[in-house]
């Protein structure tokens, strides 16, 4: 079982919409949201239960999941981290600059973390990928 987080970020560090980078040029197209999400067996939602998950992690199913950084499940990837299950962060950085909402601060710290990709998309769109250590 593989469970990615997608976060788009602000230039100042602030979560943006899932939907922020629909309809811009990303290239190449196999690093943008889309395509991991079409990549991605299931999605998983705020009220997707931990404990099913925990069961398949122990199971060692193959099963790929994809969670959208937001508000709504913030507490969620949280629970998540609590419990290990996340495998892979997959971090989008704009230059626009949001000024609030939810910090990514608040959810990944790079401690444990190593970057397994960096692609530049656009002229203002980075994308970072981490894994787990000692995946």
């Amino acid at each position: 079982m593989k469970i990615q987080v997608i976060a788009i970020l602000s230039a100042d560090g602030y979560l943006l919409p899932a939907d922020t980078l629909q309809g811009r040029r990303l290239s190449p197209h196999k690093y943008s949201p889309d395509a991991f999400r079409e990549r991605t067996d299931l999605p998983l939602y705020r009220d997707s239960p931990l404990i099913s998950l925990l069961a398949e992690r122990r199971d060692s199913s193959d099963t790929t999941y994809t969670v959208d950084a937001s508000s709504e499940t913030s507490d969620f990837i949280r629970g998540l981290l609590l419990y290990d299950l996340v495998d892979e962060w997959v971090v989008y950085e704009l230059k626009e600059e949001q000024k609030s909402g939810i910090a990514f601060s608040g959810l990944f710290c790079p401690d444990g973390w190593d970057i397994h990709g960096e692609h530049l998309l656009s002229p203002d769109t980075v994308c970072r990928i981490y894994r787990r250590k000692g995946l």
